[in-house]
């Protein structure tokens, strides 16, 4: 090891090594962004299929938080207390 770090590299060694980082970093981010985009949809849209480009193929919608907090799923502070004292 010199030390060196990327300076030491050709300008087409750069060019690969920042192609792989932006695929690493793509990579990465897909799943959070997957998160994101199914929190806003309906269950049937969920189970729909997918939708990649959500302006696109869905229209967001906050009901899955309503019903999560009131609703069909009402008792959710207290299992969420239940795993926080656990």
């Amino acid at each position: 090891m010199s030390g060196q770090g990327l300076t030491g590299l050709s300008q087409w060694s750069r060019r690969l090594v920042a192609v792989g980082v932006l695929a690493w970093c793509l990579i990465t981010v897909f799943p959070l962004y997957w998160v994101v985009v199914t929190a806003f949809k309906t269950p049937p849209g969920v189970v729909g299929g997918p939708t990649y480009i959500p302006f696109v193929d869905f229209t967001p919608t906050l009901q899955p938080f309503i019903d999560l907090y009131q609703g069909i799923r009402g008792e959710f502070f207290r299992t969420f207390l239940n795993s926080t004292i656990v």
